[in-house]
């Protein structure tokens, strides 16, 4: 299908017509292809890299779907566009994944070398007493500063909160660490033998 007659069944008030053109962008071999070969370096044969690519894929559709009316068809065409987003889906989805292993890794490792029962629970301890410090300044700065604490990215802190860029993100937890900053030096007392 020609990238003029795509992008007008996209923008098309028939929804049949708008659905078969999402769905022939979703059963496009050439743009799967495409997106492929720009992700296949992460392809370890364990089963991950197959889901991963699939909702990265779709969500790479979906995306250009919702941000059609900012497409330029002069700048790229559509399919090179998907791919683009495509792989920033994938490597973020990607990232995670990697992130979210190594968490459990390093869990593991701790629990092993910490058989002291004190000491995992003082451990404990000092996390419900950090997660009650942090609901005392609202649900979207605890989810905020917790994110930052695990070194996510604020694209991803941006995806995951609905902000609608990296550089909110980054605003948001800027000003939601001031707000636990300027908590903690007006009550002292919350973070006594902490």
């Amino acid at each position: 299908m020609l990238d003029a007659t795509l992008l007008s069944d996209l923008k098309s008030f028939d929804r049949r017509r708008r659905d078969a053109a999402l769905r022939s962008l979703l059963n496009d071999a050439g743009l799967r292809a495409a997106v492929h070969a720009k992700t296949r370096l992460y392809d370890r044969r364990d089963g991950r890299y197959d889901a991963i690519f699939e909702e990265a894929f779709a969500d790479a559709i979906i995306d250009f779907y919702e941000k059609i009316d900012q497409y330029d068809p002069e700048k790229s065409a559509i399919r090179s566009t998907i791919v683009r987003f495509a792989r920033i889906n994938f490597y973020t989805a990607y990232r995670g994944e990697q992130r979210l292993e190594a968490r459990h890794r390093k869990a593991n490792e701790n629990a092993a070398a910490n058989k002291n029962p004190e000491n995992a629970f003082a451990e404990n301890d000092r996390y419900v007493r950090a997660l009650e410090i942090l609901s005392h300044l609202g649900e979207t700065c605890k989810t905020l500063l917790l994110m930052w604490y695990e070194n996510f990215s604020f694209n991803e802190v941006a995806r995951s909160l609905g902000r609608p860029s990296p550089d909110a993100a980054k605003q948001a937890t800027y000003k939601c660490r001031e707000k636990l900053n300027n908590f903690l030096v007006a009550r002292p007392d919350i973070t006594q033998n902490f």
